[in-house]
């Protein structure tokens, strides 16, 4: 695989996760998460037995019978601690985020783009080709079996689902990439404009309708602040805040800057440290 930055691995790495969730009809495909009967939550927050305190997986999924926890990583450290801190995750609190409440354990398993050790846990590799390590760890036999059913099945081939952002992402760098194109389709004519929230939700696409309350807020708010950064700097006097959403200023149509002139600019805020160091040469 060509050498990939943060954002594009993360992105990545989600994605072919989640497509496991999904169904697609062409080519046909049905992910073994989806045939095992589960549905998911992304970045939700459950309690932990007996203190109470919270904890918040990447992924929280149930089915009618089981349910389990992913915990999606790229780094190369060990999650086994991690996965270890979900064993008492109090099941009640499925019911808040609309899953069944399932009164067993849950299976925790590892989802990476290259192996790394997670200690004695199911883990999912999901770079290209799905693989499967660790599967003897697994409770639910049904799960492990469509598992082991779809190793090999080609992930980059399946249609493609056009996540640019993440509910887990913090960094004002990967949030600007994740908005990219979705501030170039503010430049087209006619366009309406979009809220933050838009933004958010066209960004997550899929994983929109998987998001708790809660966590789309909070990410609206660090798109409306990485918005307003670009309005007031690189974008200023031609995209504005104007009747709670993100549009062209009446100076940008008269002036008809080319989409090559914002594309450009947009690419200043995006990459700050590339347009310093062309600056600099």
């Amino acid at each position: 695989m060509r050498f990939l930055s943060n954002y594009d691995q993360r992105i990545s790495l989600w994605r072919n996760t989640i497509q496991l969730f999904h169904k697609h009809n062409r080519p046909e495909f049905e992910g073994p998460f989806f045939q095992s009967g589960f549905d998911y939550r992304a970045e939700v927050h459950i309690s932990t037995r007996p203190d109470g305190n919270y904890k918040n997986p990447d992924i929280v999924a149930a089915s009618i019978d089981s349910w389990l926890i992913l915990e999606l990583t790229f780094d190369n450290i060990s999650k086994e601690a991690q996965l270890n801190s979900y064993r008492t995750l109090d099941s009640r609190d499925l019911s808040v985020h609309g899953l069944p409440v399932i009164a067993q354990a849950p299976d925790l398993i590892s989802s990476r783009l290259d192996p790394f050790n997670d200690g004695n846990y199911c883990q999912i590799l999901v770079k290209d080709r799905l693989a499967i390590r660790n599967d003897q760890f697994l409770v639910n036999t049904t799960l492990r079996q469509r598992l082991l059913e779809a190793r090999g099945i080609d992930l980059e081939g399946l249609p493609e689902i056009p996540i640019t952002l993440l509910p887990e992402m913090r960094e004002a760098n990967e949030i600007r990439e994740g908005l990219i194109n979705i501030v170039m389709q503010l430049f087209k004519p006619g366009s309406p404009g979009k809220t933050s929230l838009e933004m958010v939700n066209e960004g997550l696409d899929k994983l929109s309708e998987k998001v708790g309350y809660t966590e789309k807020q909070s990410m609206k708010d660090r798109v409306t602040h990485q918005m307003d950064i670009l309005t007031q700097n690189e974008l200023r006097g031609f995209l504005e805040s104007r009747d709670g959403k993100y549009q062209q200023t009446e100076q940008f149509k008269e002036k008809s800057k080319s989409p090559k002139f914002i594309s450009s600019k947009i690419h200043d805020w995006a990459f700050p440290i590339q347009r310093r160091v062309q600056e600099y040469v």
